[in-house]
């Protein structure tokens, strides 16, 4: 979680656009990808701490919302 954390600049500067983002040093694919990952590992720490019921009930309101 402290790692996520760290890369609120990287985050900060995304929200530039990638052109400016890459002017400013960032290097946007890795940073992507690597950003990707914590999002997935964050993810996955959080089903397993609260099981699939909780993904299911966290999940649902997302899925009917694109259904409607």
């Amino acid at each position: 979680m402290p790692l996520a954390f760290l890369q609120s600049k990287t985050l900060n500067s995304f929200s530039l656009g990638d052109s400016i983002s890459t002017r400013i040093g960032t290097k946007v694919q890795s940073e992507r990808i690597k950003l990707f990952f914590f999002a997935v590992v964050l993810s996955c720490a959080s089903v397993t701490l609260t099981g699939g019921v909780g993904f299911v009930v966290l999940f649902s309101p997302h899925l009917t919302r694109r259904l409607v």
